[in-house]
């Protein structure tokens, strides 16, 4: 077990692979589970989702989907699948610029 220290007050500077965590009047410092891992892709991250009424037919609502990735419903074209924000990046994926 390691010594425990005594922190004074003030702002301490905690690694970006690292995670802190107060418990039991505790300060924990430990390694990020997810670090140097690389970073999964999402549908909500790519410039080709779109949103619109084109992945059902009489569709009522707006809802994301892939410009990329169209489907033909009952004989008729103009339609496209869904790409929901959580769905993970198929392969015509590119990232969006950040916007900031």
């Amino acid at each position: 077990m390691k010594k425990i220290e005594t922190l004074n007050e003030g702002t301490y500077i905690v690694p970006d692979d690292c995670t802190a965590l107060y418990y039991k009047r505790k300060v924990i410092v430990k390694k990020m589970k997810k670090a140097g891992k690389s970073r999964i892709f999402r549908c909500h991250d790519c410039i080709h989702q779109r949103m619109g009424r084109k992945t059902r037919k009489n569709q009522l609502f707006e809802s994301p989907y892939c410009e990329l990735r169209p489907k033909v419903i009952h004989g008729e074209k103009g339609y496209n699948f869904s790409a929901p924000d959580g769905r993970v990046a198929c392969y015509m994926f590119k990232k969006k610029e950040d916007r900031r």
